[in-house]
């Protein structure tokens, strides 16, 4: 499986707060904030996640939801073209 990693920073989170995303493909819950996927906390302050690229398409719109349970949404919205793959990534 190839994967597309996104990263972004949560340098001020609260304990117990957490960040979703949230995209306009159905992998990403077609912008449904109860159907967004967790993010998880890879180093310090960087959230990441690791998307399946056959999976998404070769455009799609997300945002990032910092929430706590039962999720509000405070979204910040982005565009995004996955990069191709690099040569050492085989």
């Amino acid at each position: 499986m190839e994967t597309l990693t996104i990263k972004t920073i949560g340098p001020w989170m609260l304990h117990g707060e957490q960040i979703l995303i949230s995209g306009n493909c159905p992998l990403l819950g077609g912008w449904d904030p109860a159907k967004a996927l967790p993010m998880k906390v890879t180093q310090g302050i960087i959230w990441s996640i690791d998307l399946d690229k056959s999976r998404i398409p070769e455009t799609f719109e997300y945002k990032f939801i910092r929430t706590r349970s039962p999720r509000p949404p405070s979204p910040t919205s982005t565009r995004a073209t996955p990069a191709p793959p690099s040569p050492s990534s085989h």
